[in-house]
């Protein structure tokens, strides 16, 4: 009747189906070879007409047994296996599942021993079933974690549901296997890691702070397998986030500048929650400030809106913020210096310090700062720093001051000589700046033959050098000082040709 129903000729199959008897379906060897029918739709047709028969348990166990013992002899390794092996072990599964869970641990573990992915799933629904039913938590630690790195996919998936439902006490000596599952190379594993974790560190809080410890130092190294910081990152960042207590600030630092994004994000977690900001120093929180993360830049504002105090004791560190290459932070730094710094609280220097920036909006909030707290006191260091910046900007903002704390004294015109001659000597820029300082040094000239002489000097040697249009305002200038005083210049007036 077998040889029928494997027969090749589709006649000798339905013959084969004409002639099987009841008689045939209460035999265990005859239901054990309808399991293993070489034909798709004849082995359909075995297992509907097993489901409407009734067995014995004695004859379910006895069909058990023999089917477990064909698996072991099945040749494997032939492709031809394959379906047939998935078939007879679906049809066990669902016909013969209440009696399966009798099937004792070695034999399991014998059959996971093939190698064979189908029947390597067929044992791990075994034993999956019999923990169910039975509530046992027996399993072989090396068959488990061979399952969670079985390269055959759905073999994990089943490893990994099996591992949820094992209980916490008896996962908890695997401790250091389990956390290296963190680290698979498969992805899908590690992913799934995270619901076992959080159970086993909700247990045995120790757990979670050692495989902490034991996770982070992989942020710090180049991937062995795409996607690992990320998985460790999330992992560290949600389900392990609260044994991270006992990272030191080092390691913290470590993690923020590493290369990895996933290092900075839990690095930025650890800053966070669990350093004290007190043992960090103003330039490791100004550094922060200028981090590519903005999550770590945005606890760098927090730092300063929580340490005001600290910040204005230390506050010539605290203003370097300003200088942070992100844009974002200088916008933050501005705000925060406007709302808590007043007058007291910033000198000259550091004003102007402010406004010799390389950075335009830094500079032009020097320049916001200096207007608003600009003193009489210190009108002449103002005046005298800024005259000295190269740039056009601030040269034409230093124009403002030249008539209220440089007129009247011929000693501050001449220190401001380099001023003038910068400005004046520039081809086709700051004519601002420059009509401003034609206007003042004829105004101050006009006051004193001692002024005069000093302004005659520098513009004699400006319009030497200056373009057409300045050359002309120089002379203009020095004949109106030499009408007045008496004033050396290179001019010469030459007489007009008479024809």
């Amino acid at each position: 009747m077998i040889a029928l129903l494997n027969s090749r000729n589709a006649g000798a199959r339905n013959k084969g189906k004409e002639w099987t008897s009841q008689h045939f379906l209460q035999q265990s060897d005859f239901i054990k070879d309808l399991l293993f029918l070489a034909d798709a739709d004849t082995a359909y047709w075995a297992k509907g007409v097993l489901t409407k028969t009734m067995l014995t348990r004695d004859v379910k166990m006895a069909v058990i047994g023999k089917a477990i013992s064909e698996l072991m002899h099945i040749p494997h390794h032939a492709s031809e296996s394959e379906p047939i092996i998935k078939r007879a072990t679906a049809t066990l599964l669902e016909l013969f599942g209440n009696e399966l869970h009798e099937v004792p641990l070695i034999v399991i573990e014998d059959l996971m021993q093939l190698g064979v992915p189908a029947i390597l799933l067929f044992a791990l629904q075994i034993l999956r079933h019999k923990q169910q039913l039975q509530g046992s938590q027996e399993v072989n630690q090396a068959v488990l974690f061979g399952l969670l790195n079985h390269e055959y996919e759905p073999i994990r998936e089943l490893g990994l549901e099996l591992l949820n439902e094992i209980a916490t006490d008896y996962l908890l000596p695997m401790a250091d296997e389990i956390t290296l599952c963190c680290v698979s190379p498969y992805q899908s594993l590690r992913r799934g890691m995270g619901p076992v974790m959080a159970r086993l560190a909700q247990q045995d809080r120790s757990f979670g702070e050692k495989a902490a410890d034991l996770l982070m130092p992989f942020l710090l190294r180049k991937e062995t397998s795409d996607g690992l910081h990320d998985d460790i990152g999330n992992l560290l960042c949600n389900e392990l986030s609260s044994y991270l207590q006992n990272a030191n600030k080092e390691l913290a630092l470590n993690l923020l500048y590493g290369n990895y994004s996933a290092a900075q994000n839990v690095g930025a977690v650890i800053l966070e929650k669990y350093t004290d900001p007190a043992k960090l120093t103003i330039l490791q929180v100004i550094a922060l400030g200028g981090h590519e993360n903005l999550n770590v830049r945005t606890w760098c504002w927090n730092f300063y809106k929580q340490q005001v105090a600290r910040i204005k004791f230390e506050k010539d560190a605290a203003v370097k913020l300003l200088d942070s290459k992100w844009a974002d932070t200088r916008q933050f730094a501005m705000q925060f210096f406007r709302e808590q710094f007043t007058e007291s609280d910033w000198t000259p220097e550091a004003l102007i310090a402010l406004a010799d920036s390389v950075k335009p909006d830094i500079e032009a909030y020097g320049r916001e700062l200096i207007t608003k707290f600009f003193t009489t006191d210190n009108g002449t260091t103002y005046l005298l720093k800024l005259t000295q910046h190269p740039s056009e900007r601030m040269q034409l903002f230093a124009t403002n001051y030249l008539e209220r704390f440089a007129a009247d004294d011929v000693e501050k015109i001449q220190s401001l000589e380099f001023y003038f001659r910068s400005v004046l000597t520039r081809v086709n820029k700051s004519r601002i700046a420059k009509n401003r300082i034609y206007h003042f040094l004829l105004t101050e000239g006009r006051k004193s033959e001692a002024a005069a002489k000093v302004i005659g000097a520098i513009l004699s040697d400006v319009s030497a050098i200056a373009a057409i249009g300045d050359k002309a305002k120089c002379i203009e200038v020095l004949l109106q000082l030499r009408a007045l005083y008496e004033v050396q210049t290179p001019l010469v007036v030459k007489e007009i040709e008479t024809r």
